[in-house]
């Protein structure tokens, strides 16, 4: 059991849509990044939504602020899995 664990959570990790992929900047409370770091969360949601990978991931010891950029509606069976901080 916990190998499978383990298993699930690598894959997990390599398959997830990361925010820093999608131009989100961590640790920084800048008005510009909380922007650029709302827009990052949307747009890796609506990727996830599209595709066959439907996780998205807060990476770790990371901290992202973040503004909302816009309402978000129709997303189906995504998981939005927050090991680091989002700070709204």
């Amino acid at each position: 059991m916990r190998t499978f664990i383990y298993f699930f959570l690598a894959i997990t990790i390599v398959l997830s849509h990361k925010l820093a992929d999608f131009g989100a900047i961590p640790n920084d409370s800048s008005y510009e990044s909380t922007i650029i770091n709302g827009k990052a969360l949307e747009k890796a949601l609506l990727t996830a939504n599209s595709s066959l990978d439907k996780f998205v991931l807060v990476e770790p010891h990371l901290t992202y602020h973040m503004l909302p950029s816009a309402t978000i509606s129709q997303l189906y069976n995504i998981i939005l899995q927050i090991e680091g901080n989002i700070v709204a």
